[in-house]
């Protein structure tokens, strides 16, 4: 976007749009990242009540999830790279049982676990789907 008017006005026409059958939701993107009502379905083996808690650069995003994963599934196929503490997939209305967006959120107990998650797991498969794993921006 060329200015913050259009970037606003983009938001206002896509969100909620249809594609292929499945609604996106296109929002700012927030440079905090705690806290926010994100609409996942999640895991979180933090002595605390929400995600966080952990080293700084320790969450990875995953995407192109079969709607089909789980929290549990995130868990166990990342849990070759390190101690997962929070796992999450993200679904529409932000409500347990609800439709997967198809992407999600894993967190480790140290930065240098989720790079190796990032560097191990990017371009492999969970229920027969490629995945790829980056770091989390919003973290």
């Amino acid at each position: 976007m060329s200015s913050a008017r259009d970037a606003r006005s983009a938001i206002q026409q896509l969100d909620g749009a249809d594609i292929d059958g499945r609604e996106i939701e296109v929002r700012e993107d927030s440079k905090s990242g705690a806290g926010n009502n994100t609409g996942f379905v999640s895991y979180n083996n933090n002595n605390d009540n929400g995600g966080g808690g952990s080293a700084q650069g320790a969450r990875v995003y995953v995407g192109n999830l079969d709607w089909g994963v789980s929290w549990q599934d995130l868990k166990d196929h990342f849990r070759s790279a390190g101690d997962v503490v929070f796992a999450e997939v993200m679904t529409e209305g932000g409500k347990a049982g609800g439709r997967s967006k198809g992407c999600g959120i894993v967190e480790f107990s140290s930065s240098a676990e989720a790079t190796a998650a990032i560097q191990q797991l990017n371009d492999t498969e969970i229920q027969g789907r490629q995945i790829f794993v980056r770091e989390d921006r919003e973290a």
